[in-house]
């Protein structure tokens, strides 16, 4: 397990400097920056499990995010990853466009979960499935999964992030 908070610049991976052991990633983000996140994930081939937490509800900046070039595949997007977990989701514009990234290029995905605030109703849930386009999902297997979260209970199941015998520490019984 390994914890990030995004950074806007990162050094160049190589597969000398590249972490292969490292299965679980959380990562704090506080701008929905894609592009942070995108140069990190180079960095774990093998992640099979990734948290987001989203720090902010309102958007922080207009600027268009360099895209995703295919020429240059993130490894554990094709091969890994597996399950992705969006924590403190509100589904503003720049979320859903981080986590739609996801959707297309996550090819072996079989669990997005969203951590909302509040109730979502089945509206708010076939709202957002539109939003995601989760019917041109590069994994067909992928499921999309709404939580409900009360943002009192925010930072719940962080409390043993500390304790790395725990293979994954976030995981929800």
């Amino acid at each position: 397990m390994f914890i990030v908070s995004c950074l806007q610049r990162i050094s160049p991976v190589s597969s000398a400097n590249s972490m292969h052991t490292v299965k679980v990633l959380a990562l704090r983000s506080s701008g929905d920056r894609l592009h942070a996140v995108l140069n990190i994930l180079r960095w774990f081939p093998c992640l099979e499990k990734l948290y987001v937490t989203f720090h902010k509800r309102y958007e922080m900046d207009a600027k268009h995010e360099p895209q995703y070039d295919p020429r240059h595949p993130i490894e554990c997007l094709q091969t890994h990853l597996k399950n992705v977990v969006f924590k403190l989701y509100w589904g503003n514009g720049k979320q859903v466009d981080f986590a739609r990234f996801f959707v297309f290029n996550a090819e072996v995905l079989n669990k997005i979960v969203f951590e909302v605030h509040g109730d979502y109703s089945s509206e708010s849930v076939a709202f957002q499935h539109r939003l995601l386009h989760v019917k041109n999902r590069a994994s067909r297997d992928a499921q999309f999964e709404f939580r409900s979260m009360h943002v009192r209970n925010k930072y719940l199941g962080d409390e043993h992030i500390h304790d790395l015998s725990v293979a994954d520490p976030f995981r929800q019984p």
